[in-house]
């Protein structure tokens, strides 16, 4: 079982996120979205404090999200453009 917890962000807001309280390691380790405008960090056990104040997801919502939105977060399959 998946125990992270998922905050999607704006990628304008990755330089306020402390990289030592989230699993990715930095800004160029995240998911973006396809127009970059969006991405998400995780974390196990406590909310970070840099991220109060933001919705939490939990494994089964962020991938929800990611299927809801897919035009957003997945590269077109070129054999289908």
């Amino acid at each position: 079982m998946n125990d992270y917890k998922y905050i999607i962000i704006p990628t304008a807001d990755l330089s306020g996120v402390d990289f030592a309280c989230v699993r990715e390691s930095g800004p160029d380790t995240v998911r973006r979205s396809i127009d970059g405008l969006e991405t998400f960090v995780s974390y196990l056990g406590n909310k970070p404090r840099c991220l109060y104040g933001l919705e939490v997801k939990d494994h089964t919502a962020i991938m929800a999200y990611l299927k809801t939105n897919s035009a957003n977060w997945e590269q077109p399959d070129p054999s289908e453009i």
